[in-house]
């Protein structure tokens, strides 16, 4: 029992010691660096990822909407090309990356026995001290992310099974022929091959749909005389079903719809203007845009980030001669998007590193882990 206790007090005057010989200073390139190994660290900073959906809907124009009426009886159909869209989905998420601004030194002391053990992230924050590998608590999202923006999946085209796009036609001359007094007629017929015309090949795509709905009425009559099972009867009416659709598109035009995904990277700073910064603009017409619109303000879109004051009552502290680790506390935010005329559009909560305040800890605490996504205290030994 003696024993245990004598190495117990042992291993801590050891630790106390390596932390009394550690120093922690503050580098930005205009100190004097000590001459002894050291190890550099930072304090994180926060990057806010803006991730908006937006859903868009397009209206083709069928190619042959101008005989629409004339051969289906429907004269509401789509007449020009167009989009609409609208903002689907926003959503934030914070991830950290190493603050250059706030670099460390650490000077480690000369014996072995007192280098306390140290655990960095890929871009050299600390992540702990004096703690065993924590595996499962490791952030797989440090780092930075390129802005991106997937575009909307091809529409295609319309789907055209009408006809050929020739046809023959037939010219019919009469030659006379004179014999003495007799007066002969002769009547020849010329065939010759020539495009048909975009009302031709409506006319063709209308007999067609006749035809499609003549074998829908057919196959739900029995006319076809065949002991189909109720599935196969299904999967045939449903195909025919389709065909007319896709035929009835060619006069009526059709809507695709799909999704625009963007993704914002914000780099939040103190001295933001408290107005907002711009982000992009929005029109239901024209979608997203990453241009300032100048005539129409009201579709343009500011971001901004309100601190809480939590940290106002701490004081930045003296870089100059001291032991131990620097760290973060962040400041609890309010991420706030508006279009220019004050509609809010979005709001959520987001910790940032860069609105709180630095702190210090002493060198007497035994082992530290910090939060991957702050850079705050997550447990003291």
């Amino acid at each position: 029992m003696k024993h245990s206790s004598f190495l117990f007090i042992l291993a801590l005057v050891l630790f106390l010691g390596s932390c009394k010989n550690m120093k922690v200073q503050q580098i930005n390139g205009n100190e004097k660096l000590p001459n002894n190994a050291g190890v550099v660290y930072y304090l994180p900073k926060t990057i806010i990822y803006l991730d908006v959906e937006v859903h868009r809907c397009d209206f083709l124009k069928g190619p042959f909407a101008t005989y629409s009426s004339k051969y289906t009886g429907i004269s509401n159909v789509i007449s020009e090309n167009s989009s609409e869209y609208r903002i689907e989905d926003i959503k934030i998420t914070t991830s950290n990356i190493a603050d250059t601004s706030n670099a460390f030194l650490i000077s480690l002391p000369k014996s072995k026995k007192h280098v306390p053990h140290l655990e960095f992230s890929s871009d050299g924050i600390l992540l702990s001290m004096n703690y065993e590998e924590d595996t499962l608590y490791k952030s797989s999202n440090l780092g930075t992310t390129n802005i991106n923006e997937n575009e909307l999946d091809d529409p295609g085209e319309f789907k055209y099974f009408a006809s050929e796009n020739i046809k023959v036609k037939t010219d019919t001359i009469f030659e006379k022929i004179v014999l003495d007094t007799i007066t002969i007629e002769k009547q020849i017929l010329e065939h010759s091959v020539i495009e048909k015309s975009d009302e031709d090949k409506a006319k063709d795509v209308a007999d067609y749909l006749k035809l499609i709905a003549e074998h829908k009425l057919n196959l739900l009559s029995g006319y076809q005389e065949v002991g189909y099972s109720l599935e196969t009867i299904k999967f045939m009416y449903e195909e025919l079903d389709h065909m007319e659709k896709d035929y009835l598109s060619l006069f009526t035009g059709k809507e695709v719809e799909g999704t625009l995904h963007f993704r914002f990277a914000i780099m939040p700073d103190i001295n933001m203007p408290d107005t907002g910064s711009f982000l992009c603009s929005f029109d239901g017409y024209s979608g997203l845009l990453y241009e300032y619109d100048s005539v129409y303000t009201d579709r343009n879109i500011f971001f901004k980030i309100i601190s809480s004051g939590k940290t106002n009552v701490l004081n930045n502290l003296d870089f100059k001669a001291r032991k131990g680790i620097y760290y973060n506390i962040p400041d609890n935010t309010r991420f706030v998007l508006c279009k220019g005329n004050g509609e809010v559009l979005f709001e959520s909560n987001a910790s940032i590193s860069q609105f709180g305040k630095i702190m210090f800890l002493p060198t007497r605490i035994n082992a530290i882990r910090f939060n991957n996504e702050s850079g705050s205290i997550r447990s003291i030994k």
